[in-house]
């Protein structure tokens, strides 16, 4: 029994030597705080990073939101072998307390309806119960709910009660100690626990971002990324300078690091949904698609619908080979709003979908972008195309070996027909979109190679219907120099982004 205890301690202190990169004594206690599923998924409101966020200011405990955007609870996730979900039940958050021995736990539901939010939570240690609080209430603004308000309230109201009750014994170790106002003779505040004054520090000036958006366009990119960094130093909760520096670093090819900062934007700021989506591009442009389709759909849970969402929702189909689903995604996207990355988007997934004559009215109904944007579409349209020319070179040589032992088949003819549409949209995609400067070298031969690929579809068309050796013999030639000369394209390509 020692030894199994001893083995559970070194995985939970390697877990957080991966997170952090040092073996650290935890100054406080550790808090897992987890939502429940709750009876009803269309009531149920996300509160988690309200509460993460204000026992985290408070520094009695050490929280760890059981969340996919907080960083210790995914190392711990990727240390264990279990499948725990998205929403816990009560036994799955125990289980994995047990796992992990983490000190307390808070578990609760929250719901937001007609009467506002109301949301019961419960803190264990060691398993037993030792709180237990119901929370109701309704703020409104000019007779529109406010949800966030409600949120805010309740980490507060929780926060202070606990601070007040079971914690108080623990110190409190507040991050940012900004001293009170003097109030003045005769003059009293309420600092009752849903009613505790938020400081909201003002936000960057519009001139720094400005600067940073020209630095960026110049191609001063690394420059404009310093700028944004000072000025989300100085002002953490700026969520405008922080999303802005989110998407510098994308257009740096700095994927990692931009979903790691919208992460942690995302548990900072009322408007996470946002960062959760732009997290889940992020993940897209390194190729991680699972954490990509993790981020959505945590964005999804608390109501994050809307134009970026089906956005995300399009480039995910399209990285798993379901470009005709994209098509309906960015569709969706485009009812919602005009942008270029919906109509670009929706470009692509014709492309790549064998619509030719749609990708390109698409395309050319593109909205005018900055060269850095289009850059970066160009190099994430590349890798769709890449992948797309590894399936067609595969479908073209199983098509010549079927063909052979059944000559003239219809069915493998239609296969064929539609081979070719998808090669010649592809085609299509590539030369009207056009390339930016830096990558116009490897853009031409990369629309010789694409040429050589349509002709040897052309050319396996005559011989599924004519059963003529020759076009046989002329078809896997061309199928074999357009594979070979994709490869040297795609490494010149790579040498261009360098």
């Amino acid at each position: 029994m020692r030894l199994q205890f001893c083995g559970a301690n070194l995985k939970r202190a390697l877990v957080f030597l991966v997170a952090f990169g040092v073996v650290l004594a935890q100054a406080a206690p550790e808090l897992l705080i987890a939502q429940l599923k709750g009876k009803d998924e269309k009531t149920r409101m996300w509160v988690g990073d309200d509460l993460s966020a204000a026992f985290d200011q408070e520094g009695r405990v050490s929280p760890i939101l059981w969340s996919n955007s907080d960083l210790i609870f995914r190392k711990m996730l990727e240390s264990t072998r279990v499948k725990y979900p998205d929403l816990p039940s009560e036994a799955d958050v125990f289980k994995f307390v047990k796992e992990f021995h983490v000190n307390y736990v808070l578990i609760y539901t929250a719901d937001h309806g007609a009467d506002g939010l109301l949301a019961e939570g419960r803190l264990f240690k060691g398993g037993v119960e030792i709180w237990k609080h119901s929370f109701n209430q309704k703020v409104e603004v000019q007779g529109v709910p406010d949800r966030t308000s409600d949120a805010l309230s309740l980490a507060r109201t929780w926060t202070v009660l606990l601070g007040n009750g079971p914690l108080k014994s623990l110190p409190a170790r507040t991050k940012i100690d900004t001293p009170k106002p003097d109030p003045g003779p005769g003059t009293t505040i309420n600092t009752t626990p849903d009613q505790l004054p938020v400081p909201k520090p003002p936000p960057a000036s519009q001139a720094t971002l400005v600067q940073a958006q020209k630095l960026i366009s110049d191609g001063l990119i690394a420059e404009g990324i310093s700028l944004l960094r000072d000025a989300v130093d100085s002002n953490p909760f700026d969520f405008d300078a922080r999303r802005a520096l989110v998407e510098a670093l994308l257009i740096a090819n700095a994927g990692d690091i931009a979903a790691e900062e919208a992460l942690r934007a995302a548990n900072l700021s009322p408007e996470g949904n946002v960062m959760r989506l732009i997290a889940a591009r992020a993940f897209l442009k390194q190729g991680r698609v699972s954490e990509a389709e993790a981020a959505l759909n945590e964005a999804l849970v608390r109501d994050g619908s809307g134009h970026l969402a089906d956005l995300i929702k399009g480039e995910i189909q399209l990285l798993k080979g379901k470009p005709e689903l994209a098509v309906e995604s960015y569709t969706s996207a485009l009812q919602t709003k005009e942008s270029f990355d919906a109509r670009f988007g929706r470009a692509t997934a014709y492309g790549l979908s064998g619509k030719a004559d749609e990708c390109v009215a698409d395309i050319k109904v593109l909205p005018v972008i900055a060269d850095t944007q289009r850059l970066e579409a160009y190099e994430r349209l590349m890798g769709h195309i890449a992948t797309r020319v590894t399936i067609v070179t595969k479908q073209l040589k199983s098509i010549l070996q079927e063909a052979r032992l059944t000559p003239k088949s219809q069915p493998i003819l239609a296969r064929t027909v539609k081979l070719a549409d998808l090669a010649a949209s592809m085609d299509r995609l590539l030369s009207d979109f056009g390339s930016p400067a830096k990558h116009l070298s490897s853009h031409q031969k990369r629309e010789l190679a694409h040429k050589l690929l349509a002709q040897a579809v052309s050319e396996a068309i005559a011989f599924v219907q004519r059963g003529d050796d020759e076009a046989a013999t002329d078809s896997a030639i061309s199928v074999g120099e357009a594979i070979r000369r994709y490869q040297a394209v795609q490494a010149e390509f790579d040498a261009e982004r360098r």
